[in-house]
């Protein structure tokens, strides 16, 4: 099973639409789907979550993150 790291850029574009969102968006799909793995380090993900606090709120990166 094939296995694709996520960056920050990656799901900041997904959350904001951007370019490659619906990319991202496929990815994610088929890792619900169990035909490939999606993993994201912990740096990336605070990283994510800085963004969304800083654009919104904590309150909104929480829900994001979870």
């Amino acid at each position: 099973m094939n296995t694709y790291f996520l960056d920050a850029c990656a799901l900041i574009a997904l959350l904001s639409g951007e370019k490659g969102a619906e990319n991202i968006k496929s990815l994610i799909q088929e890792a619900i789907d169990g035909k490939i793995i999606v993993k994201i380090n912990q740096i990336n993900l605070l990283e994510v979550y800085y963004h969304i606090c800083k654009i919104y709120d904590q309150n909104n990166a929480n829900q994001a993150i979870n």
